[in-house]
């Protein structure tokens, strides 16, 4: 298509959103959401590049149907990160074009509570936040402040955990500091001598 005259390309663009559906349906089809996603962002940029705003509308609108299909499929296999990522491309898509939102709520639940499982209050309050349903929001942070009342020991050791595990990691990197150190005044030592004993030569 880039190699057509720009016209051309544009006529093209503008007849074959239809296609590029069918084929992200067909993609769903075969589970493979992840090149569809890719396929259906390439579109986006060459629609939104072309100002072919109406197109740009449909394609976009599909890209957030994919999206929703591999959040679910990831919070399925509780990759939490995976889905927060999907989640937030979603997000992007709604805030950045005129993408009817869908309600998540369901979705979100599941992820909120998987972050939860795992004492990520920081993604979990995030996601709070951006829930619909004012009941569902006070659920969860009822759920949260319990989980984490019930973890408090558990925390208190992890992030004492990290802080020791960041002085060993500290003392790591000084202990080869010094000994890249006392090699360089080591050579220097040795070149200091070598040049005495020419000289008294």
């Amino acid at each position: 298509i880039n190699s057509l005259p720009h016209e051309k390309t544009l006529l093209i663009l503008s007849e074959i959103p239809h296609k590029i559906i069918a084929m992200a349906d067909y993609l769903i089809k075969e589970k493979k959401y992840l090149a569809v996603r890719g396929q259906l962002y390439s579109a986006v940029s060459e629609y939104q590049q072309e100002g072919l705003f109406n197109e740009l509308e449909k394609v976009t609108a599909k890209l957030t149907e994919v999206l929703i299909t591999l959040l679910k499929q990831q919070l399925k296999e509780e990759k939490r990160f995976f889905a927060k990522q999907s989640y937030d491309e979603i997000e992007n898509l709604w805030e950045t074009y005129k993408v009817k939102k869908s309600n998540v709520d369901a979705q979100l639940e599941k992820l909120i509570k998987l972050f939860l499982n795992n004492l990520d209050f920081g993604n979990a309050t995030i996601l709070i936040n951006k829930l619909n349903s004012l009941s569902v929001k006070k659920k969860l942070t009822k759920l949260s402040s319990k989980v984490e009342d019930e973890n408090k020991e558990l925390i208190k050791k992890k992030i004492e955990e990290n802080i020791e595990k960041g002085v060993e990691i500290l003392n790591g990197f000084i202990k080869k500091e010094l000994e890249i150190f006392t090699e360089i005044n080591t050579l220097i030592i040795q070149e200091a001598n070598l040049l005495i004993e020419k000289n008294v030569c």
